[in-house]
């Protein structure tokens, strides 16, 4: 397979690459970012190691300063991100299996921002290009990020639905991209990681080239980012029209279900959700769709919508309004958890279910409650947690049943789909309990279940 290298060359990542080599604690802290270790630490240790990572790593190049690192929770799937000067790490994440190249990757291409963004500084100031960019580089990464002579436009393209390639392909986001994935190719084959680990690596960036050679005309086409780059997301979707209605035929069928909620059905409304149809929606329509999808699935009485300071708030919890999929997950979740509630005020109902009886019990005392930090692999199988994962499983099959029904065939975004999957399907975390344990789940259950009898009891 051919390896793609940062734009400015190999050695800009060598260097760094060569001082992380050069510590021997910085080593022994890598070696632990692999399955076996990393899904026996707890979140606390994690964090600890993050935090180590960090600090020694400030010591590289001091002429450019330490860098601002933390963890905090994040409302969207996202595993980092850069906000103002300071990066993170999505808290949440930290609780998962087997993402720990992910989250180490994440670290490192936050890291290359914050390399960016202090290299521009000391370029600025002193005239000096730092040993991590080359001239031509740092000064690409410099036009990206800075704005223009109108005072409020950026060239800097965000990442919002449909706009995922031009964001990726920009010198800012495709330089950070390459850094972190030849460092984490090389740390592989250095320390000799398990074939799955391997394969994750050189996929994740096996993939951002292809993206590259369908897209990439020449250099020029790529990083001329004051044609790619409009104000703001409605500006873009009315100048590219046409990309959006490649299929007329579905689209010209399904479009008018737009303006007229009123004929949307629990087969149907799932359509809406598709990025071609949910950009085009102002925010009053795509409140009226989730009011309406609220209606369908009978949780009026228990949700309350409202939009405020560009959020949308569901019952008391705000979340972005661009992404349909997080509105839906964050909608599922309170019905879950209504559910639950009512469930829990049925204690004293003879006529309740088995199943419905364990979920009251997993609450009969808070020792019974699995804490996710506290072992995150059983809190994803105790009673509760297992209702509230088939439960926005088999909303969101169901949404996007919906949309292949549209197309006629298999939806072709499948990242949302695997998204939901990594994080709600129990019949994956079950296998893996299986294989932890040595033990089927039903006996499994079937012992949780005693220990849960047994603690009310004591």
């Amino acid at each position: 397979m051919e390896e793609f290298h940062i734009r400015n060359g190999e050695d800009s990542m060598s260097s760094f690459y060569d001082k992380v080599m050069k510590n021997d604690r910085l080593v022994q802290i890598l070696r632990c970012f692999n399955c076996k270790k990393w899904n026996k630490l707890s979140a606390e240790k994690k964090i600890s190691l993050f935090k180590e990572i960090n600090k020694i790593i400030n010591t590289f190049y001091p002429e450019l300063g330490e860098s601002k690192f933390g963890f905090a929770n994040a409302s969207n799937a996202e595993l980092g991100s850069t906000i103002d000067d300071k990066f993170i790490i999505n808290v949440e994440a930290l609780v998962e299996l087997d993402n720990h190249m992910e989250l180490l990757a994440t670290y490192l291409h936050e890291l290359r921002h914050f390399y960016q963004n202090s290299s521009i500084e000391l370029y600025n100031k002193t005239g000096v290009v730092h040993e991590l960019f080359s001239q031509e580089e740092l000064l690409k990464i410099r036009e990206n990020n800075q704005i223009s002579a109108m005072g409020n436009v950026q060239n800097y393209i965000i990442n919002v639905p449909s706009l995922e390639v031009e964001y990726s392909i920009q010198p800012t986001e495709y330089d950070a991209e390459m850094f972190a994935m030849n460092f984490m190719n090389s740390l592989a084959n250095k320390f000799y990681y398990d074939n799955i680990d391997k394969i994750n690596c050189m996929t994740a960036n096996y993939q951002f080239n292809e993206v590259l050679k369908v897209i990439k005309k020449n250099d020029n086409d790529i990083f001329d980012f004051k044609k790619m780059y409009y104000l703001n997301y409605e500006d873009y979707v009315k100048e590219n029209k046409s990309t959006f209605e490649t299929d007329k035929i579905f689209f010209d069928k399904y479009i008018k279900l737009v303006d007229d909620i009123d004929s949307l059905n629990i087969n149907n409304i799932g359509i809406l959700f598709e990025d071609c149809f949910w950009i085009r929606c102002s925010k009053e329509k795509k409140l009226s769709i989730l009011e309406k999808y609220i209606d369908l699935l009978g949780y009026r009485e228990f949700i309350k919508l409202k939009y405020d300071n560009n959020l949308l708030y569901v019952n008391d919890n705000g979340i972005d309004f661009n992404d349909s999929f997080d509105v839906l997950e964050l909608l599922l979740d309170e019905m879950s958890d209504i559910d639950i509630a009512n469930i829990l005020s049925k204690s004293k109902d003879n006529n309740l279910s088995d199943f419905e009886k364990a979920i009251i019990l997993n609450f009969a005392s808070d020792e019974n409650v699995v804490q996710k930090e506290q072992n995150p692999l059983f809190y994803s199988v105790q009673p509760y947690v297992l209702y509230k994962n088939r439960f926005i499983m088999e909303h969101i099959n169901h949404v996007f049943e919906s949309i292949d029904t549209m197309y006629g065939e298999k939806y072709n975004n499948f990242s949302k789909l695997d998204r939901f999957y990594k994080k709600y399907d129990s019949d994956t975390k079950i296998k893996k309990i299986e294989k932890l344990t040595g033990k089927k789940f039903k006996q499994i259950y079937k012992e949780m279940i005693l220990n849960m009898t047994k603690t009310v009891r004591r």
